[in-house]
């Protein structure tokens, strides 16, 4: 019996088109990195400091920080902008429910994979000026203000 290499275990035709099929998917953005792989409705360069959040709304801790971002809004300086994988409807329903001051955009969750490479949710990044700062999944207002660095007086925590 010959060895045979891990490789050759694959058709080399279907390897061929896994890989160009990743390298047609952008990446993931990283620290220093521009954030606009491809544009939003929302020109975030032109934005001195954003956080950029994606929920699903088939995810149960997506649908439990929607009620944590008013919190975090009323104290961040910088523009917050959340992208939801729901349709219109259902994005004007919660942001009425919540009473929400900040823009929402919907973008499936096909596209979040292919152009963005956000593969978990809830997922938000910090820019400035357009370059990504930091990112992380985020599960409520304390994980937002981690992110952003914002550091909130005792007082002010135990009011959110």
């Amino acid at each position: 019996m010959s060895k045979v290499t891990f490789r050759e275990l694959f058709d080399a035709e279907v390897l061929a088109r896994s890989e160009a099929r990743k390298k047609e998917r952008e990446q993931q953005a990283v620290r220093g990195d521009l954030f606009i792989r491809q544009p939003l409705a929302i020109d975030v360069e032109a934005i001195e400091s954003s956080v950029i959040c994606f929920i699903s709304l088939t995810c149960s801790s997506c649908i439990d920080l929607l009620s944590e971002l008013t919190a975090f809004t009323n104290h961040y300086e910088g523009t917050f902008i959340l992208i939801s994988s729901g349709t219109e409807e259902e994005n004007k329903a919660f942001t009425e429910h919540f009473q929400f001051q900040f823009p929402i955009l919907t973008m499936t969750k096909e596209v979040r994979l292919a152009k963005y490479g956000t593969t978990a949710t809830p997922y938000a990044y910090f820019l400035e000026d357009g370059y990504v700062v930091n990112a992380a999944i985020v599960h409520d207002s304390q994980d937002l203000n981690n992110l952003t660095g914002l550091i909130l007086a005792d007082h002010d925590q135990n009011m959110a």
